[in-house]
């Protein structure tokens, strides 16, 4: 590690501008990596949700028909 650090300090290492985030393309990589996370996450908590709604839907409708 202490190798590693000497050597980007040094410039010795080349990170690519889309990796960084000081760099207008690296910040308009994460924004559009957050975006899409958080909004998969949105969708899976919306099934979820939807899923446990429609289970307690059918569950009082089937102790409710005789």
């Amino acid at each position: 590690m202490a190798r590693a650090t000497r050597e980007f300090t040094e410039g010795r290492i080349d990170v690519p501008s889309g990796w960084r985030t000081d760099t207008a393309i690296g910040r308009l990589r994460e924004f559009w990596f957050k975006l899409l996370v958080y909004g998969a996450a949105t969708v899976a908590v919306g099934a979820v949700v939807a899923a446990v709604l429609g289970f307690l839907a059918f569950v009082v409708f089937a102790l409710t028909v005789e």
